[in-house]
C-alpha cells in the first residue's frame, strides 16, 4: 500500500519501489533504470522480474482494448531474446509491475497529497504516468 508519509520521508530525485523478496541480478540495475529517466519523455521505468525457476515473471505489462493486462514474456526462459531481441533491449510498455518501478518523485507528488488520501492502492501506481501529461512512455529495461 502506498502511503503518504513515504513520500515525506523520501529525499531524492527519484522513489523506487522494490519488492523485499526482489533481489537485484548485477551491480549495474539501477544506474540502467536511472539512466531511462534522463530522457524527460519517460515517465516510469520497470525491471524484468525473474521468478526462482528461472522464468520471467514480467517483462513489462500490456494492456488490451477488452481491459485485460498481461505481463510481456511470462512463462520464458531467462535468457530468451524474443523476436529482434525484444527481450533484452529498452522498451516502451503499456506499465509496469510496481514490484520494480522507478518514478520521479515531481510525478507522484500531485497523487500523494495530504488531505486527498492517506493510502493508495498499489493498482493507482499505474496510473501515475498515463495521467501526467508530461509522461510519454513507460519504459521497461
Amino acid at each position: 500500500m502506498l502511503t503518504n508519509g513515504f513520500l515525506k520521508e523520501a529525499n531524492g530525485r527519484y522513489v523506487l519501489f522494490l519488492d523485499s523478496d526482489l533481489e537485484p541480478v548485477n551491480a549495474t540495475w539501477l544506474t540502467a533504470m536511472v539512466e531511462q529517466l534522463s530522457n524527460p519523455n519517460v515517465g516510469v521505468v520497470g525491471g524484468r522480474i525473474i521468478s526462482p525457476d528461472n522464468k520471467v515473471e514480467s517483462a513489462g505489462l500490456v494492456l488490451f482494448p477488452n481491459g485485460s493486462v498481461q505481463s510481456a514474456f511470462a512463462g520464458c526462459p531467462r535468457d530468451f531474446r524474443g523476436a529482434n531481441r525484444q527481450l533484452q533491449a529498452v522498451r516502451n510498455y503499456s506499465a509496469v509491475r510496481p514490484s520494480c518501478l522507478l518514478t520521479r518523485r515531481q510525478l507522484l507528488e500531485p497523487i500523494a497529497l495530504p488531505g486527498v488520501t492517506e493510502s493508495l492502492g498499489l493498482s493507482r501506481n499505474r496510473d501515475v504516468a498515463r495521467d501526467n501529461s508530461e509522461c510519454e512512455a513507460v519504459a521497461f529495461c
